[in-house]
Parts: C-alpha cells; sequence; structure tokens
C-alpha cells in the first residue's frame, strides 16, 4: 500500500467516526474493488442527503477504473462537509406564496423525509423521521386522568399537573410503560414546535407520509386540531421591573408559540422521548 492510499483510507476512517466514537476496527474493505460488495456512499452523496434529504442508492456494478480525473467543480468535498451547519434549518411545510421571494415562494430549507412518520408496531409509539424523536401516538393522554390530587376530564391540566401526568409512577405515561417505555418526558418548545407544518391549520400538522394534512389515526390519535400543548420549556423575563418567570406552550392549530406566568393556564399533553 503506498502513502497516498494510506492517506486517503486514514481520511475516510476518520470522518466515519466524524459523528460518533471511535470504534476498533480494520481499514480492510469489505470486499475487494470488483465486487458490488464494496459500493459506498460518495462525499457527494452524504452532501445531498446533509443538504436536500436526498437518499442515493449505492453502486450496483463493480468498481471500474475512471479513464480520467474529475472535472473541478463538479463534486463535494470534505471541506465543503465540514462547512455545512451542525443542525440545518428545514423546510417548515408552506407552499402557499403570498409574495414573491417568501417561504411559500422559495421553499428553502432541508427537505422533509418520507415517510415523515413511522409508526412503530405494537407500541403506540410514532418515530419522527426527520428529528428522531419517538412521540407518544395518543396527543391526549391527560384525558380521564385522576391521580388523587387533581384529575382532569377532557385532557387539559396546568404545568405542574401536565409535568406530574408524565412523571409520576401512577400515571398514564411512564408509570403505565406507555408503549413499553418508561423515558417519557414533557418535550422542550423546539422539539414541540418541530411537528408544525406550515402548509396547514386547524391543525398545523402533516399526515405520515407528510405528503397532506394530518386526519385521525394517521399517523396521530386524540390530538386537539386548535388547541395548545405545554413545553418543558420555561424562561425569565421582567414584567414591570419585576422578573417573572414564563412557561411555554405551542398552538397545533397555527404553529404559534406563547408564554404565560399563570400556571393555572391549562392546555393538553403530548410525551416525547429519545433525543441528544
Amino acid at each position: 500500500m503506498n502513502k497516498a492510499m494510506l492517506g486517503t483510507m486514514t481520511i475516510l476512517t476518520v470522518f466515519g467516526c466524524f459523528g460518533g466514537s471511535a470504534r476498533a476496527g480494520t481499514l480492510d474493505s469489505v470486499a475487494s474493488p470488483t465486487s458490488s460488495g464494496s459500493a459506498m456512499h460518495t462525499l457527494e452523496d452524504l452532501y445531498q442527503h446533509m443538504t436536500t434529504g436526498a437518499t442515493n442508492s449505492l453502486r450496483t456494478g463493480a468498481f471500474t477504473e475512471p479513464s480520467a480525473g474529475p472535472t473541478a467543480g463538479t463534486m463535494h468535498t470534505l471541506n465543503d462537509l465540514y462547512a455545512l451547519p451542525l443542525t440545518p434549518a428545514v423546510k417548515t411545510g408552506m407552499t402557499n406564496s403570498t409574495a414573491p421571494n417568501d417561504d411559500g415562494d422559495l421553499k428553502k430549507g432541508l427537505a422533509w423525509p418520507n415517510p415523515r412518520f413511522t409508526v412503530q408496531a405494537n407500541t403506540n409509539c410514532v418515530q419522527d423521521n426527520l428529528t428522531g424523536l419517538i412521540w407518544a401516538r395518543n396527543a391526549n393522554l391527560s384525558q380521564g386522568v385522576n391521580l388523587g390530587s387533581w384529575s382532569s376530564v377532557n385532557g387539559t391540566c396546568n404545568w405542574w399537573h401536565a409535568m406530574d401526568t408524565i412523571t409520576n409512577l401512577a400515571g398514564p405515561v411512564n408509570g403505565a410503560i406507555y408503549g413499553g417505555y418508561s423515558d417519557w418526558r414533557m418535550p422542550n418548545v423546539r422539539e414541540l414546535h418541530s411537528l408544525i407544518d406550515y402548509g396547514f391549520t386547524g391543525p398545523a400538522l402533516c399526515n405520515t407520509a407528510g405528503t397532506g394534512q394530518w386526519s385521525a389515526n394517521n399517523p396521530f390519535t386524540g390530538v386537539q386540531p386548535t388547541k395548545a400543548y405545554w413545553a418543558s420549556t420555561r424562561w425569565y423575563a421582567a414584567t414591570n421591573g419585576n422578573p417573572s418567570i414564563y412557561f411555554a406552550s405551542v398552538s397545533v392549530s397555527d404553529g404559534s408559540i406563547a408564554g404565560t406566568t399563570n400556571t393555572y393556564n391549562t392546555f393538553f399533553v403530548w410525551p416525547v422521548r429519545g433525543g441528544q
């Protein structure tokens, strides 16, 4: 093996570990260059996947030595990949334009995967294939909950009771090991807002494929189309010179985010699990 080949393989090995911890392995290919089993994604595939969501297939045939080198400017490099934002902005779902160059006109951002959601079999869990988060399929788990000190008839509750719905071992989520899991939590405001599809209102949510508006069981149940949901996010702000704590909520009707200092306000609860 010459120095040029060794250097190239070292770069590819380091890049393969870029998103996680290094693991023991071998520099040997999984198959010989003449075998289709040695196929892998190119830097251009990775760049397009990270910027547009494209899912290019591996080549199907054995490697063929190119007759000439690449033409300048025809592919992206490791430097291009490194320069990409770690959390690229994604499309909002907006498709209707009200003015030239607005969001509905340009539709900029990382494309959503198709399907956008995957309903996990026999678990009552829904995976968001854009964020990797796992959501409770039932978006109204507080309905009918009675935890002794408080109860909810229609599914609404104040912020503290919303948190109790999820964390209480007598509750319908972690206590009941909803979907087979006991690590459910209240989503932060960005996680909750990541569900919003600005292509629709009442609710501003998409269907399983991500190509149309949400409808019952596609993929979620119990969604309150015109109501707001609590988020775990809180922040301090001064009101008339006095610091106050604001509690965040997100309306699934239109995606609006609000903050309230009144924890006795009542909204709905939508548990999530996973995330970094």
